[in-house]
């Protein structure tokens, strides 16, 4: 709204009907849950005005088992969550006697829980965060270990300097503290740069995140916990591994050190061997999963490529929410394919009757005319898109058996299927499955299945980097609509950014009451569901990479120290006959 400071009293049309604008909401908020961004509020009690406009209906009210309702509450001084929870449970059972489920077993299980966050998202993002930090903290580990190793690498060289040294007189804690002020300076380096690069780059890290229909303010910021946690590391770093290699160093008789008649004791192997151990195993460890993570991000945009999303334009239309029935819903959609096809610039136009994360999100149990209720395969959801001939052809996706959706296939004719190949082993355990029998759910689990006969077979297709073709039905629009699921105008075009006006612009002129949910070219309106995943993976290839890194570092830093200490030893070995190699070796 462009920041009109006069569209409070105004009005916004939602679900075709006015709301009058009472207020603006301040900052950056945009809701509780984390995960799905709000960006519009409205009272509940709007439902009831017109039901097809929200994501609950009207019957939501009335119906006791409902679970959608979530209530949020500003304790009292002196309340505990626990205490809430209680009362809550006493009330839900105190419901269960009057009012029993007519779901077995079901009962009103309420709780309470602190904070601002949907539960599921809690444990999700929680769960995110607790697998960055234990990558962040194993690669300072093997950070921290390479500066124990270089710190021992430096003061075997420098034996000689601290014998002397304490042969004259010098007190093992001076010389203990200067190696720890040295050590001080080399590590207060690595945050103080860290943090300067930080400040230097919130600001190019301040975005919105894709979150598939909206997106999420992202702006981090530099306060006290983030300084206080550089503080931190960089304390335990100087005083565990920055001083003790220090100790370790001064500690040696000073005989030994000066060579006074005596041989050196051989060196310690163990300890070593130890700290090359770990190195190795928690580098490999980060690679392991640096190289999964690339998989995933490889995954993820060589699908995006294969089914051309970077190369289409998207319109996301949910006619159910403007109160529209099939039928002028069928009437607008085909006006706007008619007049995107006439558009400069635009290719193919095509339509879908899909969710709005995924092309194929409608999942839906199926089944084959020997196992007519689905249970063989109901274990594993099929995806389900309803769409017009030219869909297919749209996506770049194409068949490897029979032939794709006519004019000829509307709800007059035959119900007809084309099945992904892996949905065709799956119930088949074969591709050639042309002409068989095809039973196909509806969005609701107990609904009927479908009969309908197999035409054609797709190819397989890898949506979100799963290890695992997708298993895809696809039926005629014409023959099936899910009004629960918005309609998807899909247009390729040699400027699929440019094509997103285009299709803005035709919707407007087809029907100018009708609101488009959601508009982009194909991989940003998908990027929703990929665009965590993909900075998980790319964070953490990135992770395996520096553990990689610093790991031969510290490999450096050991060797290095040890052939310091044996240098007498080798010379020896040398110096009566050993071959070279062997002494490497």
């Amino acid at each position: 709204m462009n920041r009109d400071p006069a569209i409070v009293g105004g009005s916004v049309r939602l679900g075709g009907l006015p709301f009058e604008v009472i207020g603006v909401a301040g900052g950056s908020f945009q809701g509780l849950h984390a995960l799905q961004p709000s960006l519009i509020w409205v009272p509940a009690t709007a439902v009831r005005v017109n039901p097809d406009a929200f994501a609950i209906g009207n019957a939501s009210f009335d119906a006791r088992a409902y679970p959608g309702f979530a209530v949020w509450a500003r304790p009292r001084t002196g309340l505990s969550v626990g205490q809430i929870g209680a009362e809550a449970r006493v009330i839900g059972e105190r419901l269960d006697a009057v009012y029993p489920s007519s779901v077995t077993d079901a009962t009103r299980a309420w709780s309470a829980a602190p904070g601002l966050r949907d539960p599921i998202e809690s444990d999700s993002l929680r769960t995110v965060v607790i697998m960055i930090m234990t990558a962040l903290i194993v690669v300072l580990l093997i950070a921290c270990t390479n500066l124990a190793n270089l710190s021992l690498a430096r003061a075997s060289a420098r034996a000689q300097e601290t014998a002397v040294r304490t042969a004259l007189g010098a007190r093992r804690w001076r010389l203990v503290r200067e190696q720890v002020v040295e050590s001080a300076l080399v590590v207060a380096a690595g945050p103080g740069g860290g943090l300067i690069v930080l400040f230097r780059l919130v600001d190019y890290f301040t975005t919105d995140l894709p979150m598939g229909r909206g997106a999420l303010a992202f702006k981090p910021e530099i306060d006290t916990t983030v300084l206080a946690a550089a503080f931190f590391a960089t304390v335990t770093v100087l005083l565990v591994l920055g001083a003790w290699p220090a100790i370790a160093s001064t500690g040696a008789d000073i005989r030994l050190r000066l060579g006074a008649g005596q041989a050196a004791p051989p060196p310690k192997w163990r300890f070593h061997r130890n700290l090359i151990a770990w190195q190795v195993c928690g580098s490999v460890a980060l690679l392991l999963v640096a190289v999964m993570s690339a998989r995933v991000v490889i995954g993820s945009g060589t699908s995006l490529r294969t089914l051309r999303y970077r190369d289409v334009a998207i319109a996301e239309i949910d006619f159910r929410q403007h109160g529209i029935g099939w039928e002028r819903a069928r009437a607008i959609t085909d006006a706007i394919l008619v007049a995107a096809r006439q558009q400069a610039g635009i290719q193919r136009a095509a339509a879908s009757n899909g969710s709005p994360s995924s092309l194929f999100g409608t999942f839906v149990n199926v089944g084959t005319s020997d196992d007519p209720t689905g249970a063989r395969s109901s274990h594993t959801l099929t995806g389900l898109a309803s769409v017009t001939p030219t869909f297919l052809d749209t996506l770049g996706l194409e068949l490897s058996r029979g032939r794709g959706f006519t004019d000829r296939d509307d709800a007059g004719a035959p119900r007809v299927a084309i099945v992904s190949e892996q949905l065709a082993r799956d119930l088949y355990r074969t591709t050639e499955v042309i002409g068989r029998a095809l039973r196909v759910g509806g969005a609701e689990t107990r609904s009927a299945l479908e009969p309908a006969t197999i035409v054609g077979v797709a190819r397989d297709i890898t949506t979100f980097a799963s290890t695992r073709p997708d298993r895809v039905v696809f039926v005629p629009l014409s023959q099936r609509y899910e009004p629960r699921a918005p309609i998807m105008i899909v247009a390729r075009s040699g400027d699929a950014a440019a094509a997103v006006g285009t299709l803005r612009s035709v919707v407007r002129a087809v029907d100018p009451s009708i609101a488009i949910s959601a508009a982009g070219t194909g991989d940003v309106i998908l990027a929703g569901p990929l665009f965590l995943l993909r900075v998980i993976a790319l964070l953490a290839a990135s992770l395996g990479g520096l553990a990689l890194v610093l790991a031969m570092a510290g490999l450096f830093g050991v060797l290095s120290h040890v052939v310091e200490r044996r240098t007498r030893e080798i010379g020896i070995r040398l110096a009566i006959g050993a071959d070279r190699r062997k002494v490497v070796g």
